[in-house]
């Protein structure tokens, strides 16, 4: 088995990155407000979101998925962009790239970080990609371990623009 590891990443490459690679994630609309939706405005008019992985999990069954851009809060070396996933926009134009697998360090829940799935994409495509989703649903399934450490394995999909629009327009 090759190596496991996360590669450092300096602040300054750190803050660069997360201006223009943004983290997303699927939701479905709910036609009214619970105590589990996520509100966002839209065009005028106020949606309710729920996170599909945590739909399926609690039986939701609806159609349309959406991708959506997510607040970047807190750390990003320690807070997890996954924890209470906060969606502010539509994240339209977006084709995907390539899936990988990134690894972020075991701890008692899943919490990868912003700075650990940016260190990982590859070099060459920094510059390409603009939006990253974490197949949360997954990871728990996937512990691995190398010498004394131990990570979750998460299938991160990675995104460019389908067009030259911003991200959210």
């Amino acid at each position: 088995m090759a190596e496991i590891y996360i590669p450092s990443i300096t602040d300054e490459r750190l803050e660069h990155l997360r201006q223009h690679i943004q983290p997303v994630a699927t939701f479905v609309e709910i036609p009214n407000r619970n105590g589990w939706s996520k509100p966002v405005d839209l065009n005028g008019r106020r949606h309710h979101f729920v996170w599909q992985a945590f739909a399926e999990k609690i039986g939701l069954h609806c159609d349309a998925p959406q991708l959506l851009k997510l607040a970047q809060l807190g750390n990003p070396r320690t807070t997890s962009f996954l924890g209470d996933p906060m969606p502010v926009c539509t994240a339209d134009n977006l084709t995907r790239v390539m899936d990988m697998v990134t690894y972020h360090k075991v701890s008692t829940f899943i919490n990868p970080s912003e700075a650990e799935v940016l260190a990982q994409i590859p070099e060459q495509l920094a510059d390409l990609v603009v939006a990253y989703e974490a197949d949360y649903e997954h990871a728990a399934l996937r512990v691995v371990s190398e010498g004394l450490e131990s990570y979750h394995a998460i299938l991160t999909r990675l995104y460019k623009r389908s067009t030259n629009s911003q991200l959210g327009d």
